[in-house]
C-alpha cells in the first residue's frame, strides 16, 4: 500500500479502529484538498466507515480519494453495502498463500529456515499468512517443534499473556469479554 501511496503520489492514511472518535483527525489529517490514499484494515470493526467513505463524494472539493479496505467473509456484505452508498467497489479476493509463499514469508519476516518448524507451520497455518507468523513468532519464542502442534493449541497459547494479564483468573470477566467480543454491544439496562 506504501508503494502504491508513493507510486501514485497519495498522501497514506492507515485506519485504525482504537473506538475513539475519528471526525476530528479525519479533519485535522485532511485539511486541504489533495490526493489521499486510506488504508482501512478489518473495515467491519470501525463505527465511523461512512466518514471515510464521504470522502469519494469530495472531488468537487479537491479531493481524490482512494480507500482500500480489508473485511473478512463473515463480514463482507455489511461493508459492501456501506461502500455501496457511495461508491462501486473493486473486489479482490485474497486467496490462500501457497506452501512457498508461507516458506517464504517465515524466510523473509522471521529468519525460519528450520524446514521441521517450516512444515510444521506450513500445516497448522494452511496457507493463512496471520496464522504461520503466530506460528513462527511462538517457535522462535519456545525453541520447541511441540510448541506449534495444532491452530487451537497455537492460540491458547500465543494469546495466554494477554488474557492472563487482563483478566487473570475472572473466568466471569473473561467469558464478559468473549460475549462481547462477539455481539459488540452492550444493553446497560
Amino acid at each position: 500500500i506504501r508503494d502504491v501511496a508513493l507510486k501514485k503520489g497519495y498522501k497514506l492514511l492507515c485506519v485504525k479502529n482504537n473506538n475513539l472518535g475519528l471526525y476530528d483527525d479525519l479533519v485535522s489529517a485532511t485539511e486541504l484538498p489533495d490526493k489521499y490514499l486510506f488504508f482501512i484494515d478489518d473495515a467491519n470493526e470501525l463505527a465511523d466507515l461512512s466518514q471515510i467513505l464521504a470522502y469519494t463524494t469530495k472531488g468537487y472539493l479537491g479531493y481524490e480519494v482512494k480507500i482500500i479496505v480489508t473485511v473478512r467473509d463473515y463480514a463482507k456484505e455489511k461493508v459492501l453495502y456501506a461502500v455501496k452508498e457511495y461508491t462501486v467497489p473493486q473486489i479482490i479476493e485474497i486467496t490462500s498463500f501457497t506452501d512457498d509463499e508461507i516458506k517464504r514469508f517465515l524466510h523473509n519476516n522471521l529468519e525460519i529456515c528450520n524446514e521441521d518448524y517450516v512444515k510444521q507451520i506450513i500445516r497448522i497455518s494452511e496457507g493463512n499468512p496471520r496464522i504461520a507468523y503466530m506460528a513462527g513468532r511462538l517457535a522462535i519464542e519456545k525453541q520447541k517443534l511441540a510448541a506449534i502442534k495444532d491452530v487451537s493449541q497455537l492460540y491458547d497459547t500465543y494469546y495466554k499473556k494477554y488474557v492472563d494479564g487482563a483478566f487473570g483468573s475472572d473466568n466471569d470477566l473473561c467469558f464478559t469479554a468473549g460475549v462481547l467480543s462477539i455481539t459488540n454491544a452492550v444493553v446497560l439496562n
